[in-house]
Order: structure tokens, then C-alpha cells, then sequence
């Protein structure tokens, strides 16, 4: 990840990177669930899948809170998509952890930025989103073993309140 971050200023990201979609998403903040699952209300409602099919409240959180970045509108060329790709990644998990901290949830952001599985294997990034479960295992047991560059975010990394 630190290759994926060289020249750039996370603590210049600013609400100009999110998607009008994300954006919306911060906005109608977090939930808590019956069981203790922390989900992001715009991606619940959304969510098509069984919400009692999963093992854990982590895995249930992973799957409605995990998602890609929009990337359509990036050129394809490492060199010209990187920046912009990365910067959208981290705005979103920026703004998801300060949301959650607004409604005084613990929360965790995984950023992580792969190749897609395509002829043209271009960059693409995902922010997967989870409650700090001290009972449970966490998403990514060890982040140092990920094939794809990957970052764990926590409210301790964010910029201080009002530098952004």
C-alpha cells in the first residue's frame, strides 16, 4: 500500500472525490442491528442478500458494507488512474469512520486496491467496512498476508475534527 500511496496527500482528500452515491451513503449514517452488526443504512437498504445467512456479525458487515469504488470514468493507464482511484478509496473510508464516530460507533475501514480479473487488468480499489468486535475474529486476521495492497483504517488515523 505504501507504493499505492507515494505523492499522495491523504490529508488533502476532501468531499470533491466521493461519488454522489457514497456521499449519500455518509449521509444517512450507521445502524446497529438487533445482534450488534454496525451497517451503513444507504447499503442496507440496498442490500438483496439474507441477512441471517452469515456466521458472524463481522461477515454480515463485510458483505452490505463492503464495496467497489467507482472507477468507470478513470482512464485505464496505471499512471493516470492510480491517484484519483486511491483517493476516492480513502475519502470514503475517511468519511464512513467519521460518520460512524459522529453516532459514537467503533468502526474499522479496509482499504485494499487490486487488479481486476480482466483482459485489461486495470486497478481497482475496495473500502470494506466493520464494527471493532473484541469477541470475535477480525475481517483480515493478518493484513501483512493479502495478495492485494490493503490498509486498515481505524478513528485513531483520522485527520483531526475540523482539519478536513
Amino acid at each position: 500500500m505504501r507504493r499505492m500511496l507515494t505523492g499522495i496527500d491523504l490529508g488533502e482528500l476532501d468531499s470533491g472525490d466521493l461519488s454522489a452515491a457514497h456521499r449519500q451513503v455518509i449521509e444517512d449514517g450507521w445502524t446497529k442491528t438487533d445482534d450488534g452488526a454496525l451497517l451503513l443504512r444507504g447499503l442496507l437498504e440496498r442490500y438483496a442478500g439474507d441477512l441471517h445467512a452469515f456466521h458472524d456479525v463481522v461477515a454480515l458487515e463485510s458483505a452490505v458494507n463492503g464495496r467497489g469504488v467507482v472507477d468507470w470514468d478513470l482512464p485505464m493507464d496505471d499512471a493516470r488512474r492510480r491517484q484519483p482511484l486511491v483517493r476516492r478509496a480513502f475519502t470514503f473510508a475517511y468519511a464512513a469512520l467519521a460518520r460512524a464516530r459522529e453516532q459514537g460507533f467503533a468502526v474499522l475501514a479496509l482499504v485494499s486496491i487490486s487488479r481486476a480479473d480482466t483482459d485489461e487488468a486495470p486497478l481497482t480499489a475496495y473500502v470494506t467496512l466493520y464494527g471493532v468486535h473484541p469477541e470475535l475474529p477480525s475481517y483480515l486476521a493478518d493484513p501483512a498476508s493479502a495478495r492485494e495492497a490493503v490498509a486498515e483504517i481505524g478513528h485513531a488515523d483520522l485527520p483531526p475534527r475540523g482539519a478536513r
